[in-house]
């Protein structure tokens, strides 16, 4: 079989695009000089915060943890968990607005982020540029052999398996007669710019003038 000539180049395409989704972490941090006192001080903050999200809609829940240890003699009882925005930040910008004055409660964010299908969607218009940046190189080094870069015959990008965060929907009851927080800070909850990178190897075959 006769050898088909290649030529391997890499190509790269960046970008900075707005986020499409954002998250918070709650977190209650109870310390007390006793350990039921500890526990009672971390219900009474893991309440309100429950409150709050089984009001609001449009969020999803992941990581939920409870923790304990010990400092300076006293017991910590840990609660935290991650809120991400689902279809727009509504139901996020709420749960700050009443959280964030709660002493017992911590509200650690928003971080933006992009959702799944538009890193997705992104990443593959990157890739597009980076093979038209790698042919660009090809087209010069082939030039430089007096041949032309044909066709792609290999594509690498590299691709790991992108995986999303097991989560699930909010759906906590609210106790009857429970006061939420007030609303105590209000946030436009402005989209950051997220920078993406694509890179890409590919073969292409080099080709006799005319």
């Amino acid at each position: 079989m006769d050898h088909i000539p290649t030529v391997r180049c890499t190509g790269t395409a960046a970008g900075e695009f707005p986020a499409d989704t954002a998250a918070v972490r709650l977190r209650v941090n109870a310390r007390h000089a006793h350990q039921e006192g500890a526990y009672r001080l971390r219900q009474e903050g893991l309440a309100l915060a429950r409150a709050v999200l089984g009001a609001v809609s449009g969020v999803e829940v992941s990581d939920e943890s409870l923790g304990e240890n010990t400092w300076d003699s006293h017991t910590v009882a840990t609660w935290e968990c991650a809120v991400t925005a689902v279809g727009g930040v509504d139901g996020l910008r709420e749960i700050i607005a009443r959280l964030a004055d709660v002493p017992s409660v911590e509200v650690l964010g928003p971080t933006w982020q992009l959702s799944e299908g538009r890193r997705r969607e992104l990443r593959e218009h990157l890739q597009v540029a980076a093979v038209r940046d790698a042919r660009r190189e090809a087209g010069l080094l082939a030039e430089a052999l007096g041949v032309r870069a044909g066709a792609p015959q290999r594509i690498d990008s590299g691709d790991a398996p992108y995986g999303r965060p097991e989560m699930r929907m909010v759906a906590m009851e609210v106790a009857r007669g429970a006061d939420l927080p007030p609303r105590t800070l209000e946030l436009d909850l402005k989209p950051e710019l997220v920078p993406l990178e694509e890179s890409v190897t590919v073969d292409f075959l080099l080709e006799q003038e005319g």
